[in-house]
């Protein structure tokens, strides 16, 4: 799927978890588990995916422009190879969106304590402990 739907599915969804006051609300470790786990249907599984996507980039984004003006940096190896020494995760590139999803969804129903925490710290800990790279 291109990165443009991906993206127009992404604020779709979004939009449609907004809640009715407009009021912008911390996303949840139980809201995502609905989303991922399939429960919400295919418009859950759509935003599961765009919120792993967009976190993703994000932490992507802002490790490699971190590295770029502190450790110049500047070839995308360079970069991806710090990011991994960095966060410790290694996906590779080619991780797909719905066995991430599958897999997220696994680790939080495994942590029934942990679904009223921040849905982004939990993301952290799910992806450090699903892929850390090997030492």
């Amino acid at each position: 799927m291109g990165r443009n739907r991906v993206a127009a599915l992404c604020v779709a969804a979004l939009c449609a978890a907004l809640p009715a006051s407009g009021a912008a609300e911390a996303m949840k470790g139980r809201g995502l588990l609905a989303a991922c786990s399939g429960s919400e249907g295919a418009a859950g599984q759509a935003f599961c995916n765009g919120y792993l996507a967009g976190f993703a980039d994000g932490l992507g984004l802002g490790g490699a422009l971190v590295l770029m003006n502190g450790a110049g940096l500047s070839s995308a190896a360079e970069i991806d190879a710090a990011m991994e020494r960095y966060t410790g995760i290694c996906m590779g590139p080619g991780a797909a969106a719905g066995a991430l999803s599958d897999d997220l969804a696994a680790w939080l129903e495994a942590r029934p304590e942990a679904l009223d925490k921040d849905a982004g710290l939990l993301v952290v800990q799910a992806l450090h402990d699903l892929y850390r790279c090997a030492e």
